[in-house]
């Protein structure tokens, strides 16, 4: 059924909207498949897949999968590497997604309220600061409401095993070819 749905003069991009592991294992290893004889494929997904057993991420990789997601470390920015070094040296440990988190959680409110005092909320929406894997961006849908995040990266999976936000894309590329002048 998808081999019929090719057009073998576009690039085939195919939305797969499912969490469910052994439909989308399916799905994603027959797109596989199809690309390997050829065809221009790629795919969409949803966050959730990162973490599932049955694929092999290498189909990722082939499909140059994008996903929507709230978080990402990105390990060639030089913060990153920073904050993992002095976690190691401190902790004699890897550091996980939670200690990131909690280490962006932590600078981005605490600089709120030093630089804006105890009423920061009202001033949220202009305070921004470099995080290692969010970013935020508040908004108040009602007046009696609370804050909301409405950042989003998308994430795509290149050829040659890298993953990158779509936008950082053009900046690492940048950076890489101005290290080789």
């Amino acid at each position: 059924m998808l081999e019929h749905a090719l057009s073998p003069e576009l690039e085939n991009v195919f939305i797969v909207p499912s969490n469910e592991e052994a439909f989308v294992t399916n799905v994603v290893t027959k797109l596989n498949t199809l690309k390997a004889f050829g065809n221009k494929v790629s795919v969409i997904g949803l966050t959730r897949w990162q973490r599932f057993k049955n694929i092999d991420p290498e189909y990722y990789f082939n499909l140059e999968l994008c996903i929507a997601s709230p978080f990402f470390i990105d390990y060639h920015h030089k913060d990153v590497k920073d904050f993992v070094l002095k976690y190691r040296e401190v902790y004699h440990t890897e550091p996980d997604q939670m200690a990131i988190h909690a280490y962006d959680v932590g600078l981005y409110f605490l600089s709120a309220l030093m630089d804006y005092g105890k009423y920061f909320e009202q001033c949220i929406y202009n305070h921004q600061v470099d995080l290692l894997q969010a970013e935020y961006h508040f908004v108040k849908w009602y007046q009696d409401s609370g804050y909301e995040n409405i950042h989003v990266d998308i994430i795509k999976y290149y050829e040659g095993y890298n993953i990158f936000r779509i936008n950082e894309l053009d900046k690492y590329r940048v950076s890489v070819s101005q290290s080789f002048e």
